[in-house]
Order: C-alpha cells, then sequence, then structure tokens
C-alpha cells in the first residue's frame, strides 16, 4: 500500500487557514470602525431625544402651573447638573420633584448615564427675550436653549 493514498484528505491546509484568516482580519478591519461609528451617532440622537422630551416635560410643567397663577419652570441645580439626587427634592411649589415630571418617575439621564446640565433663563424685555432654560450635554457637545 502507497503511503501517500493514506494521507487523510478532510482539513484545511496550512495556506488555506492563512488566506481565511487574513479575509475575516479585512473584514472585521473595515467592520470594527463602522460599528463604532453608528453606535456614537445612535447616542447622539439619543441623547438629542432625552433632550427634547425633558424640554417637553418643562413646558408642560410651565403651561400647567400657568394655569393656577404660578407659572414656574423647575429651579437650577446649584452646580446645574440635573442628577438623580436633586431630581427628587421637593422644589416644584406643590411640593413635588423634577423627577414627577416624566412618566418613569425619574430624571432622565444621557446615553452614559451622566446628567444633563440645566440652567434657567430670566427673561430680558430690554433685549426681547422671555424666560426660559439651557439645556446641555457636554459629553455628546449638544445644547439647546428654549424660551418662551
Amino acid at each position: 500500500m502507497n503511503i501517500n493514498s493514506v494521507k487523510n484528505k478532510d482539513g484545511f491546509t496550512f495556506a488555506e487557514m492563512i488566506v481565511t484568516v487574513a479575509i475575516l482580519g479585512t473584514i472585521i478591519s473595515i467592520g470594527v470602525p463602522k460599528f463604532t461609528e453608528l453606535i456614537f451617532e445612535s447616542k447622539i440622537r439619543k441623547s438629542e431625544t432625552t433632550i427634547i422630551n425633558i424640554q417637553q416635560a418643562f413646558f408642560t410643567h410651565y403651561y400647567n402651573t400657568t394655569f393656577i397663577g404660578r407659572a414656574e419652570f423647575p429651579p437650577s441645580p446649584q452646580d446645574s447638573l440635573m442628577t438623580i439626587e436633586w431630581s427628587i427634592l421637593p422644589l416644584l411649589f406643590n411640593g413635588r420633584s423634577v423627577a414627577n415630571l416624566f412618566r418613569n418617575g425619574k430624571i432622565p439621564l444621557n446615553p452614559n448615564r451622566k446628567p444633563y446640565i440645566y440652567h434657567q433663563l430670566p427673561a430680558v424685555p430690554e433685549l426681547g427675550l422671555t424666560q426660559g432654560f439651557k439645556l446641555r450635554d457636554p459629553e455628546y457637545q449638544l445644547e439647546s436653549t428654549y424660551r418662551l
């Protein structure tokens, strides 16, 4: 019996393995940066959406309190950070917390679980500016100013 005729032909050759690894490496080197970019963009979009939700909750509170003669936006935190600790304090005129303005009873955080920055903006009649507030996500360089 010839020794060459008994060889097992069920596996990969070393050359085939090298080519396969090279192809996979190329696909991964193209795919991973694109995937990372898509994740970053989705976090930006989520943060933008959250800022809009906060704005809507604060405006809804303002208009609801307007009808009872005590229009107010939530007061700014001392350090400007909308932390969970700040949001559960009874800061609103009726003893409610800012967290109660949201459906789930929690202040929204950015996609990386960091607080937004919030400032009340006073009215400046000389410049024709009404009162409002500014929201900022420093992590994603997003900022929005809302005035009545």
